[in-house]
């Protein structure tokens, strides 16, 4: 059985501020393509580890509405992938049987009457519920597919066990599927908004997205240049220089050594060609040894260069963010009279 662990990190400028604001870190994981109840939500740390594998419990509850703290009504069985739990006439749970398989699915046959059924999961050794079918099951079987991918926020309302039925912001998704073992995600507000922040995800830079229970869709929202300053610093470890250059938005994004041999930096510079967004006056894609360099500049409708200058981040971003290929090393911002992160 596989052991999976996610690590989360915090800005130490950031925990403070946090912790004075009500703020709870919160973990949920993916069962019918759907995330829809909290599996941790509490305290946090700097860093903060959870731990997990594929052992899962079933149960009954008459408990489905947003901010309701989950309760399970029935016995809770262990079960394991192709199992199936049977819910009797009397209302109870009795154990899982069927030969355990890979199929990555188990059931529950309900035999009583219209009730919601549930899953928890164990995380860091406590089980805790995972999810809950939002519809009441009158009787018949009910298929239940747990996905190794969890969802991971900061709210002030959210604890273990709540349900989630309404829309979520500045969320990360974490992927463990296709055979990963271990990830690391990184937050850090936005200067003076606690609570409103980006993400790192094993070092590449994330955007926050709000996510829908209902729709399973993630809208991805659009940070502050002052919060993505403080990311490219905070992912390059480097110190703030002042820039005096007082028109053109710049992007590098700097790869491995190895990734020019291979191919990837001129996959990316011809992706990033391809992907110019619209309302550009300006969108110049070159490379420079072991890195991909993008000048662009946006339509000012009569604003100033500054003013422009601080929209063009997100259109860089928008286009990093649909870049599914090899990682890379470090990524680097300047705007016109503001910062420079650089390595």
């Amino acid at each position: 059985m596989s052991t999976f662990s996610l690590s989360v990190n915090i800005h130490s400028s950031d925990i403070g501020p946090l912790k004075e604001a009500g703020y709870k870190l919160c973990i949920a994981k993916k069962v019918n393509n759907t995330y829809n109840t909290v599996w941790r939500g509490g305290s946090f740390l700097a860093r903060s580890q959870f731990q997990w594998t594929s052992r899962y419990q079933v149960f009954g509850t008459e408990t489905f509405a947003e901010g309701a703290l989950v309760t399970a009504s029935t016995e809770s069985p262990d079960i394991k992938y192709g199992q199936t739990a049977v819910l009797d006439s009397n209302g109870s749970m009795h154990n899982a049987t069927g030969t355990p398989n890979s199929s990555g699915s188990f059931a529950v046959n309900n035999q009583y009457a219209a009730l919601n059924i549930g899953v928890m999961g164990n995380l860091s050794g406590v089980f805790s519920p995972i999810f809950v079918s939002p519809n009441e099951l009158v009787t018949g079987i009910i298929t239940l597919t747990p996905i190794e991918s969890v969802l991971v926020w900061f709210d002030t309302t959210h604890v273990t066990s709540t349900i989630i039925t309404t829309s979520i912001s500045n969320t990360i998704e974490v992927d463990f599927t296709g055979g990963i073992a271990s990830r690391s995600v990184t937050y850090a507000s936005s200067p003076n908004r606690p609570g409103t922040g980006a993400w790192s995800l094993d070092g590449q830079l994330r955007l926050g997205a709000t996510y829908n229970p209902e729709t399973n869709l993630f809208k991805v929202e659009r940070p502050s240049t002052p919060l993505l300053m403080k990311m490219a610093q905070l992912i390059n470890s480097q110190d703030r220089k002042a820039v005096r250059d007082a028109s053109a938005f710049k992007a590098t994004l700097e790869f491995n050594d190895e990734d020019v041999q291979t191919g990837v930096v001129k996959t990316f510079e011809n992706y990033a060609k391809d992907a110019r967004p619209d309302g550009l006056v300006e969108w110049d894609v070159s490379t420079e040894d072991n890195a991909v360099v993008v000048r662009l500049a946006i339509e000012g409708h009569g604003e100033g260069p500054v003013a422009v200058a601080e929209k063009s981040p997100y259109r860089f971003l928008s286009i990093l963010h649909g870049w599914t290929g090899a990682q890379y090393k470090r990524l680097t911002f300047e705007t016109p009279e503001s910062s420079v992160y650089t390595a």
